[in-house]
């Protein structure tokens, strides 16, 4: 009976051990805790998927809010992704923004707007810069950033050029990103009448592109045609979820001449 006794008291532990362990918190969902808190203004620092002081500092004050034990638990992951979101990323001392992506694999990555607006650029060239793993081509563009102004009120003028600088994270080997770029924009149909659309593309990215930062970016040809002023709103997304937006107002010269440069 006691042989008997001891192996179920060991098989009980195990059980019991495993409960337990599947209620921790593996390091990539440590990752988006540490992000969440951030978000909530419980200061974990930058994400790095580790558990140290700061983090479980910030986690129990968290915990002590809503009324949880101290532990990194799904349970509280759960309650700080779901008060963390109506938050557009989050806003980094610097004033940065960083934003929480997953690659294929589930590992967690911070993708970081780092700023947004009027674009002075040069002529771009188009490179190869690397292949999806179906063999298509992933393309990226070099030119020269000279000024880039934080306006959303943009005069409609040929060549004007606007939209987000980013800097993307290189994913661990083998692990592909993709990331959802909308732009909802007035569109002038062959009959000449104006209609607002929205089109998504994916970007993806098997490591960080060369250009670093890379500037996505939305630009009037030569004749501005007035017909296109409005909002332009741009979305960076994952999986049909928007994780930030901004939205840039052209004006056309011709209908104000007080337009805003």
């Amino acid at each position: 009976m006691r042989a008997v006794g001891a192996l179920l008291l060991l098989f009980g532990l195990a059980i019991s051990g495993h409960v337990e362990a599947a209620d921790k918190l593996d390091r990539n969902a440590i990752f988006e805790l540490q992000f969440r808190l951030d978000q909530l203004g419980y200061d974990a620092g930058v994400p790095d998927g580790r558990a140290g002081p700061r983090t479980l500092a910030a986690a129990a004050k968290y915990a002590d809010y809503i009324g949880l034990p101290h532990d990194l638990s799904v349970e509280l992951l759960s309650h700080a992704t779901s008060d963390a979101a109506n938050a557009e990323g989050w806003t980094r001392p610097d004033g940065e923004t960083d934003l929480l992506v997953f690659t294929d694999e589930g590992s967690a990555q911070l993708v970081r707007v780092v700023g947004w607006g009027l674009i002075h650029k040069s002529k771009s060239e188009i490179y190869l810069r690397g292949y999806d793993r179906d063999g298509s081509k992933l393309l990226g563009e070099h030119f020269e950033v000279t000024d880039l102004e934080q306006i959303s009120d943009i005069s409609l003028k040929p060549w004007t050029t606007f939209g987000l600088k980013i800097i993307f994270p290189t994913p661990p080997r083998g692990e592909r990103l993709e990331i959802d770029q909308s732009v909802t924009a007035p569109v002038v149909l062959d009959d000449g009448s104006v209609e607002t659309e929205t089109n998504v593309s994916q970007n993806a990215f098997l490591k960080a592109p060369e250009s670093t930062p890379w500037f996505w970016y939305r630009g009037i040809e030569e004749k501005a045609d007035p017909r296109l002023a409005g909002d332009w709103t741009m979305s960076l997304g994952q999986n049909g979820h928007v994780l930030f937006s901004r939205t840039f107002t052209l004006r056309s010269e011709a209908a104000d001449g007080n337009a805003p440069r």
